[in-house]
């Protein structure tokens, strides 16, 4: 099976240059999840997948869309947490053998002014994997750097946003149950993000 993820920041600037398009004939992927895709359109289906798309109430802004060729059980929009609901953060999908959830991270402010916002998405999350059983599989975006390896400057970037001890405390949470940054996995050096 293979999963590709991507924040888009946006669709239309992706698709100039055929982005999604070339992604699909150039890796064939079996699911594909999409973040901050900002649109309001119904655009991905002529790609022969099953598309689920959660768009923000709020045009132009975040979103987040899943495409699949695999036949799935049960599909969930919401996590529980209005205002992330509302901006179309989230999809998870039910398969006969695992979970897959889709996710968009808040940013959390440049100042830190929305981390409450961004620690209650977080723990809301980590509920849901707490009562899920099955196999899972998360992507998305988190909008955490998790070690120094995720971060060019680290060292003039401690305890600013989206690198902040308590921010990376929570990655550190969701990999102690049981899941695994597959990315690091196999890239083990830096200047990849």
């Amino acid at each position: 099976m293979k999963i590709a993820t991507w924040n888009m920041n946006g669709y239309r600037s992706a698709e100039k240059i055929n982005a999604l398009e070339n992604l699909v004939s150039n890796n064939d992927p079996d699911i594909i999840c999409l973040q901050e895709i900002k649109m309001n359109d119904k655009l991905y289906d002529e790609l022969n997948y099953n598309t689920f798309y959660n768009f923000a109430f709020k045009k132009g802004y975040s979103g987040s869309v899943v495409m699949t060729k695999m036949k799935h059980l049960n599909v969930v929009y919401d996590i529980g947490l209005e205002r992330f609901d509302k901006e179309g953060r989230f999809l998870l999908l039910e398969f006969e053998d695992f979970v897959l959830i889709n996710i968009y991270i808040p940013h959390g402010g440049r100042n830190k002014e929305n981390h409450p916002y961004k620690f209650e998405a977080l723990d809301n999350l980590i509920k849901l994997i707490k009562g899920i059983n099955k196999n899972l599989i998360i992507c998305g975006d988190f909008n955490i750097a998790h070690t120094e390896l995720d971060l060019k400057n680290y060292k003039t970037n401690y305890n600013n946003n989206m690198f902040s001890f308590p921010e990376r405390a929570k990655i550190d949470e969701i990999l102690s149950l049981g899941l695994v940054d597959s990315f690091r996995v196999i890239e083990k050096g830096g200047d990849i993000y």
